[in-house]
């Protein structure tokens, strides 16, 4: 049968971003073109300074449509997911 579901949680705009984002940079990446184009969010140009921060680190890549965690980057991934969603952002 079907399994109950305890609860539900409705995510506003914002927080399904930074939900993208986070899932993004603990899996294959964050896909740019698909939060411009699916979600009208900049992710290059609100996270410009962290992300060449994060470049220049070694800890990040830009690889085309994907800016992804290098396996330094991924032993510190809870400090950058806080260091890009704590930032204010227009989402």
């Amino acid at each position: 049968g079907i399994l109950p579901v305890e609860g539900e949680e409705t995510l506003d705009r914002s927080q399904q971003i930074s939900e993208l984002i986070m899932l993004g940079l603990r899996s294959k990446g964050v896909n740019i073109s698909k939060l411009k184009n699916g979600w009208d969010f900049d992710f290059l140009k609100t996270f410009n300074k962290t992300i060449n921060s994060l470049v220049d680190t070694r800890l990040g890549i830009l690889n085309g449509e994907y800016f992804s965690l290098t396996k330094k980057g991924i032993l510190i991934s809870d400090e950058i997911c806080r260091k890009l969603i704590s930032q204010p952002a227009p989402f």
